[in-house]
């Protein structure tokens, strides 16, 4: 045999046994890598990774790097970006979606886990992949929201009054709050801090880590613990970068998205306990009188039964466990103000 043949045999044996190159996904995310949602996206990817040895490149890029979260979402839809990992955003795509927006809807994060994982995550998930091209991996959570202003403690739906409020989400959030006394202004996050300094509003609602990683305790002095709204978490991929995977791996990135559900709630309470902490130590924290707050932001619950009727509130209410449940302190060093 020649030496040319042996060659090329070499160099064709080469090919053959060489492992294949590993497929980039990139995964996007609004919010800073120390937020929950970018944990999660870590988490599902060291899954995959586990599953398929040296086939999957992830690179996460956080902090707004590649959009802000609609510019995200549309970049997945449009198929220009593999993955996301993004909180409210997807609310906007329909307003059946606003359920999530309602006050005092879930009682406490594991009556939210309960929910998802039954027929109302799957239901959500259906109506994102039938309606709005998105493939679903995971419903996870960003956590419940609370209210920081720089003018006093709210306590009652009267220490709300006048208060200009930065809201995002659902018509049913800002009606919610609308309710309960405050004026609700929609300032995009980025602006929020600059708004607060320079009294454009009186204060935000958000989650635990969204005021610290922003430094919210910098330019607002108060916050109230009012559990007012829960606020899932999606793992999105686009449909172009999903269909291009085999049917194996499909499968086992549904199934993985799934199986760290539980997980990825567990994540999503010790980075809230963490935030929660170093706010302690940086703002005057207070409880409020949820009942009064409950009672005067019920007739949202009216506006969106109106509109979209009450299958899905059922479906949540079905797994709670009180009648009328109210949100409760995962940390537990606020429960009997709860009940």
């Amino acid at each position: 045999m020649s030496r040319q043949s042996l060659v090329l045999i070499a160099v064709l044996l080469a090919v053959l046994i060489s492992p294949a190159v590993a497929k980039t996904i990139r995964v996007a995310s609004h919010m800073a890598e120390t937020s929950s949602i970018v944990a999660h996206a870590d988490l599902f990817s060291h899954k995959v990774n586990l599953h398929y040895p040296d086939q999957f490149r992830f690179i996460i890029f956080p902090n707004a790097q590649l959009g802000r979260e609609t510019a995200l979402i549309n970049q997945i839809k449009a198929g220009t970006l593999e993955m996301v990992t993004v909180g409210s955003g997807p609310l906007k795509l329909d307003p059946r979606l606003g359920v999530f927006d309602l006050p005092w809807l879930f009682e406490d994060r594991a009556h939210a886990l309960r929910a998802i994982t039954g027929p109302l995550g799957r239901a959500v998930a259906d109506l994102l992949e039938r309606e709005h091209g998105l493939v679903v991996l995971g419903i996870y959570e960003t956590g419940f929201r609370h209210i920081v202003n720089k003018v006093r403690p709210i306590r009652s739906p009267e220490d709300l009054v006048g208060l200009k409020l930065r809201v995002t989400g659902s018509r049913f959030r800002f009606e919610g709050l609308r309710l309960m006394g405050a004026n609700p202004v929609p300032v995009p996050w980025s602006e929020t801090f600059t708004a607060l300094q320079t009294g454009v509003v009186d204060g935000a609602e958000a989650t635990h880590p969204g005021f610290a990683e922003a430094h919210f305790d910098e330019v607002s002095q108060y916050l109230s613990h009012t559990y007012h709204v829960f606020t899932p978490s999606f793992l999105l991929a686009s449909t172009a970068f999903f269909t291009g995977l085999s049917a194996d791996q499909q499968a086992a990135f549904r199934a993985i998205g799934r199986g760290i559900t539980e997980e990825a709630f567990a994540a999503s309470a010790t980075i809230d306990a963490r935030f929660r902490t170093a706010l302690e130590g940086t703002m005057t924290i207070n409880q409020v009188d949820t009942a009064a707050f409950a009672a005067a932001a019920a007739g949202v619950y009216d506006t969106y039964i109106g509109a979209h009727g009450d299958a899905w509130i059922e479906m949540i209410r079905a797994v709670a466990t009180r009648a009328h449940p109210v949100p409760q302190d995962p940390s537990g060093r606020e429960e009997a103000q709860w009940r």
